[in-house]
């Protein structure tokens, strides 16, 4: 019971937080979950008025079945994000290894209490996501053509979707087992870091897809052959296989739900298995042989050119080592740039077959979608500590003589990966829709654009990356929100008429860049104006908290 307890805290702990940060962090969570209820409760009076209203049984039960699936997947992405942001933990690492073994303390118990641990905290999230999601849909898509009972309706949802969030973490345990038993060693932890933020990635450039699924009503009702390969179908087989539903094409995806499910979930039971009979051969030396050279892809200046000032140096590859070695300031930084790409993404192939200007509206924004996501995500990887412990060594050197060239290797790391690189990403989409002049005159309104937007997000910058303590949810969630929203729906499109008026002519692209440029030039005069002359913070503070001067 004890270990069973400690396995399961784990999952939600954060080992470079102090105890303030651990504090804030569950406040964070519980405004996500607040946020997922609110989430739900919205679906529910949306589709209370949309099945209020439908003409006749054939309209209803064409939507019906679409929004059952979107039900089903909704929670299977729920459960995929939380499990896959633990999934470097779901087995028994070397730290267990060390510790408890050298203990009287039994193998099998160690590997019972985490699997009971796994158990409780991947049932507390299909619960929770089932209950505030599906379960509400149930409640409320009946109207006046239902065929089933509400608790019929209630109950073929609950099972589904638990039945599939359980899929989907079997086969996350699976393929993070698979890894952890067939590969090498000496890749074990690199491979763990890009399966990880290839996971989240993945999840997130799911959203536009799961968004649109509303719109397949018709293939559907045509029993697509193609839905055999979506997996969240062939639990839609099964909702309709107890609603007495007998058709063979539900039939048939309600077998391969069944039949997945137990693949996974013995591919999983397999590996903790091997991994309990071979626990030192294949944990104990997973961190001690490192990774292959090839993936050690350095952040740093380039050697073609010149020399900066050693403070610049130390700061741009500390920056660039924890960002190749964590992988949650990875699962941050990638993470939020995956999210910017499917916003983009999703724009662009929505605008395919529309009118012309609605895809050279998309095109143009895309950019800017990848800045900004790249950007913000960037600043908040760096503003997780990787080691507080570790810190001393830079408040033990801080000095003014060296704050404006530390703080000058963050803002030249931002423009870098957060603008170019996106800038550049976009670039032959541009090219292909608006043919390359129109590409290459977007290209520096592009650039000066995220270089105006970094100005923006370091104006009181006074971090060294990854060395400062964070508290969680210091301003409302409503609050950022808002702010996501009127940089996306607001500036986003901004830019993209200026990025429109920048092609429409050579004296407009000319006006365009000259006045952006001289935008960034004001921005950045005011950020040098106390650009390294306070000191630099090590410690965060909520917004109301009084900070001394310091004053002697």
């Amino acid at each position: 019971m004890i270990l069973t307890r400690h396995f399961f805290q784990a999952f939600f702990r954060l080992s470079f937080l102090d105890d303030a940060g651990e504090e804030s962090f569950r406040r964070a969570m519980i405004g996500v979950l607040s946020g997922i209820v609110a989430f739900g409760m919205l679906l529910m009076r949306l589709y209370l008025g949309k099945y209020a209203g439908l003409p006749n049984v054939d309209v209803y039960r064409m939507m019906v079945q679409a929004d059952r699936l979107l039900m089903i997947s909704l929670p299977m992405v729920v459960t995929a994000f939380v499990i896959a942001l633990v999934s470097r933990s779901l087995f028994p690492d070397e730290t267990d290894f060390r510790i408890l073994m050298a203990l009287p303390v039994p193998r099998r118990r160690i590997f019972a209490a985490k699997l009971a641990a796994l158990f409780l905290f991947s049932g507390l999230f299909i619960g929770f996501a089932n209950m505030v999601i599906g379960l509400p849909f149930a409640l409320v898509s009946g109207g006046h053509w239902a065929e089933s009972t509400l608790l019929s309706r209630a109950l073929a949802q609950t099972v589904t979707g638990t039945l599939a969030s359980v899929f989907t973490v079997a086969t996350i345990v699976a393929v993070q087992g698979v890894i952890t038993v067939l590969l090498p060693r000496m890749w074990l932890r690199g491979a763990s870091v890009v399966l990880q933020t290839g996971m989240i990635c993945g999840i997130v450039l799911s959203l536009p897809l799961v968004n649109r699924i509303p719109t397949i009503a018709p293939s559907l009702r045509a029993k697509a052959s193609w839905l055999y390969f979506v997996a969240p179908a062939w639990f839609l087989g099964v909702q309709e296989w107890l609603l007495g539903s007998r058709e063979p094409y539900f039939i048939r995806l309600g077998f391969t739900a069944i039949l997945a499910t137990a693949a996974v979930s013995l591919t999983a039971a397999g590996c903790y298995l091997v991994l309990y009979r071979r626990f030192d051969r294949v944990v104990v030396d997973a961190t001690r042989t490192g990774t292959p050279r090839a993936w050690h892809m350095p952040l740093a200046r380039p050697r073609w050119l010149p020399k900066r000032h050693p403070a610049y140096e130390a700061v741009q590859a500390f920056t660039g080592a924890t960002l190749r070695r964590s992988s949650l300031h990875q699962l941050v930084c990638f993470g939020l740039f995956a999210a910017g790409f499917a916003q983009a993404a999703n724009s662009v192939l929505g605008s395919v077959g529309l009118q012309e200007r609605w895809l050279t509206s998309a095109v143009l924004t895309a950019p800017l979608t990848l800045i900004v996501a790249t950007v913000v995500g960037l600043r908040e990887a760096m503003l997780l500590p990787a080691n507080l412990r570790a810190a001393w060594i830079f408040q033990f050197t801080e000095a003014e003589a060296c704050r404006h060239r530390q703080l000058g290797a963050v803002r030249d790391t931002l423009i870098g990966v957060g603008v170019m690189a996106p800038a550049a990403l976009a670039f032959p989409v541009q090219a292909a829709v608006l043919g390359l002049p129109g590409a290459l005159a977007c290209l520096p309104v592009v650039v000066l654009l995220g270089w105006m937007f970094v100005e923006v997000m370091l104006g009181s910058w006074r971090r060294l990356p990854f060395t400062c303590t964070v508290l969680f949810a210091k301003r409302p969630a409503a609050h950022t929100l808002l702010l996501a929203i009127f940089v996306l729906f607001w500036l986003v499109p901004i830019g993209g008429v200026l990025e429109q008026l920048a092609i429409s002519g050579l004296w407009r692209w000319l006006a365009v860049t000259v006045v952006l440029l001289l935008i960034c030039a004001g921005l950045r005069w005011l950020r040098l104006q106390s650009w390294g002359r306070l000191p630099l913070e090590f410690e965060d503070y909520l917004p109301d908290t009084i900070e001394p001067l310091g004053l002697r």
